[in-house]
């Protein structure tokens, strides 16, 4: 016998909706058993409706709230409805179908005629003026519901963060396994990745290295790690750019909780950089799994990232000395050309680089070798420590503030966004300037057993050699008038002056 709404309008055929959230590594047998329950409710409700049930729509992993997220099955649902291939949509709950009243103002305005039946509601015609009330109240609780649910799940993330347990993503991290047990042949590419990105060489080429094409460099390095991975990968430039300053690889945590409203859109990148998670301190909060990287590799590559997003763009440094030694006429740094350091006015010095570099290296060597190079550390000034650490907690109170403008909607998300760049960049300075009281700069020279041994093997790295030459001295070169003829010169060591900082 066929089924009459309120109207008179018989209701012979119903087509059945089922939709879960989430569907993710150990969750899928239970996203599975929960779409078998929908089923069986909703089969359950037609029969005892005496429904003929058509077709059975299933959107898996996806998000009635969202509507940024495309749900196919559902679309379909609707063309197939408007069509006249079933009377009535069947679901397990409205939550089911939507979430946000303006949901269902969008599925009035494509099907006007539009009727369905929930466990929880029972049958709903919207062209009746009882029917938009009933579900528009119903929609307006799912939306509250979800809302409240995000509010929580948010503030839940945020603790583990806090604690060093990250959220879990729909798959694990590159290098990483599900349960954050470093993968060898991942982790190999993942470090080789990283030297060579501190080390200068340019995204474009390593991409091209990691996806087996043709390179400028020859990265060694990165293609045989890349031969050793059972399935390469194949990358994006977005991708190897994040991986560049992932946190989780130096053992830190991210939690972007930051809006995106009205403001500009932003980067994954730059947004998780601006997130990381810090205690009360202003201390980075380590994680409870083993870090593939160093935390000054990391650092570097992070700072590159930086300085490439406001415009700066290093090229790869190959001598360690230019822009470090300086004039001593006129004190503006040298630079190598043709085999020797010339200054950037015209008759001042140009003098053979590679006599210089043996000079300054051997003094620096001597120097580190004399047994008393702890003098050399920094010393930690306990005071402008506590300054530090004082303003850090300011710009902590003053993002936190921010955030809760944006969220009571007194400011909008461009503003939100100046103010956040504004105190991100003092913050990142701050920090940059504690990390050079209280740790060796020098990346663990200074602090090894053996400094002699550990700054020898930087000879091949320029990139760290001049950040450890230019920590420990001041070089400047004064111009030297030749007076033999070409063939008959030798190198003369006089006017290089080397003085060693004080710290």
């Amino acid at each position: 016998m066929p089924y009459y709404d309120d109207e008179g309008s018989t209701i012979n055929r119903a087509a059945i909706y089922l939709r879960i959230s989430q569907e993710r590594g150990n969750t899928r047998t239970y996203a599975s058993d929960a779409l078998e329950r929908q089923r069986e409710d909703c089969e359950a409700l037609c029969a005892w409706r005496k429904w003929e049930v058509v077709k059975v729509y299933v959107d898996r992993a996806r998000s009635a709230f969202n509507e940024a997220k495309e749900r196919p099955e559902y679309d379909r649902m609707l063309a197939d409805y408007r069509a006249g291939k079933f009377d009535v949509m069947v679901a397990w709950k409205l939550d089911r179908i939507l979430r946000r009243v303006g949901s269902l103002v969008d599925m009035v305005r494509d099907a006007p005629d539009v009727r369905f039946c929930t466990d929880d509601l029972g049958l709903l015609d919207l062209t009746t003026p009882d029917g938009r009330h009933r579900a528009i109240e119903a929609a307006n609780n799912a939306e509250f519901e979800s809302a409240r649910k995000g509010e929580r799940e948010r503030r839940a993330n945020r603790q583990h963060a806090e604690q060093g347990r990250p959220k879990r993503g729909p798959k694990p991290c590159f290098g990483y396994t599900a349960d954050r047990q470093i993968v060898p042949e991942e982790a190999a590419l993942v470090r080789e990745l990283y030297a060579a990105r501190v080390a200068g060489y340019p995204l474009h080429d390593l991409l091209r290295a990691v996806n087996g094409e043709k390179t400028v460099y020859s990265l060694e390095g990165v293609k045989k790690a890349v031969s050793g991975l059972q399935e390469p990968p194949a990358w994006t430039y977005t991708r190897l750019r994040y991986c560049l300053v992932n946190p989780k690889y130096a053992g830190f945590i991210a939690h972007v909780s930051e809006p995106t409203g009205n403001g500009p859109r932003r980067q994954r990148t730059m947004a998780v950089l601006d997130n990381l998670v810090r205690d009360k301190q202003g201390n980075l909060v380590r994680g409870d799994w083993e870090p593939i990287i160093d935390e000054a590799t990391w650092r570097k590559a992070v700072q590159l990232t930086r300085d490439a997003a406001r415009g700066k763009q290093p090229g790869r440094r190959i001598h360690f000395g230019t822009g470090l030694f300086r004039c001593a006429e006129c004190g503006k740094p040298l630079y190598v050309a043709g085999g020797s350091y010339r200054c950037p006015e015209k008759g001042h010095v140009s003098r053979l680089e590679e006599p210089i570099n043996r000079l300054v290296l051997a003094a620096i060597r001597e120097r580190l070798g004399r047994g008393d190079f702890a003098t050399l550390l920094p010393h930690e000034n306990t005071e402008r420590m506590t300054e530090i650490d004082a303003n850090l907690r300011e710009i902590e109170g003053e993002l936190a503030r921010i955030r809760d403008d944006y969220a009571a909607h007194l400011i909008d998300g461009e503003l939100y966004h100046q103010i956040r760049e504004r105190e991100v960049e003092k913050r990142d300075k701050l920090l940059a300037e504690r990390e050079r009281i209280g740790t060796d700069p020098t990346g663990g020279v200074l602090t090894c057993d053996d400094p002699v041994a550990a700054f020898d093997a930087l000879l091949d790295d320029p990139v760290r050699l001049h950040d450890v030459v230019e920590y420990l001295v001041d070089v400047t070169v004064e111009p030297f008038h030749r007076d033999r003829k070409r063939g008959q010169r030798t190198f003369v060591y006089e006017g290089i002056h080397i003085k060693w900082k004080e710290h």
